[in-house]
This record gives C-alpha cells, sequence and structure tokens, in this order.
C-alpha cells in the first residue's frame, strides 16, 4: 500500500507542475525526438505513473 501511495503521490505532484506555464514550457532534449518542452515529459511521466498505479491496484487489491 505504501508504494501505491508514493506513485499516486509523485503522479499528483507531475500533474501539480503541468498546470505551471513556465514550468510546463521549459525545453528539453529527448535522445530519439529532440527538443520537447518539460509538458510533454511530464504528461508522459504521469501517464505511465497511472498505469503503474492501475498495475498495483489490480495486483494487490485492498482487503477487508
Amino acid at each position: 500500500m505504501e508504494l501505491s501511495r508514493r506513485v499516486s503521490a509523485a503522479h499528483a505532484e507531475i500533474v501539480r507542475l503541468l498546470t505551471d506555464e513556465g514550468a510546463r514550457s521549459r525545453p528539453g532534449i529527448h535522445s530519439e525526438q529532440g527538443e520537447l518542452d518539460a509538458g510533454h515529459f511530464g504528461a508522459y511521466q504521469a501517464r505511465h505513473g497511472h498505469e503503474h498505479a492501475s498495475e498495483l491496484a489490480t495486483a494487490f487489491p485492498p482487503t477487508r
């Protein structure tokens, strides 16, 4: 459960940062796609983190 909370907290922080235009528009270099803004990287990581949280929820459903 702790890992799921940590993944969810990281996801929330990425999403929070994406709401800031200054943070979102910072440039970065992708090894295959060249220059992209931080919003692209952040959106990818947020989606990827959400996928992992979903996998954890399926693998370890809550017990009553």
